[in-house]
């Protein structure tokens, strides 16, 4: 199943999608050493959403997550 900007299995039915994005984002910002700043910055995102996504409160809209999926060379 997609979620995000990476595939996830959802072993457990009550893992909420929120949660998987988030840790997802997590992951990719780790990896690539980005902070929340920088990917802000980057993609013209309010510094704040970018941290409601992080803490698994709200998904990105469409557009967005296209924007993160290119920014990390990742699908959507």
């Amino acid at each position: 199943m997609y979620i995000g900007i990476e595939v996830v299995r959802m072993n457990n039915k009550s893992t909420d999608p929120k949660s998987c994005f988030a840790k997802n984002l997590k992951d990719y910002m780790d990896r690539n050493s980005v902070s929340r700043k920088k990917l802000s910055d980057d993609l013209n995102i309010k510094y704040s959403t970018i941290c409601e996504w992080l803490k698994g409160t709200m998904l990105p809209r469409a557009d967005k997550l296209e924007l993160v999926a290119n920014y990390f060379n990742t699908t959507s």
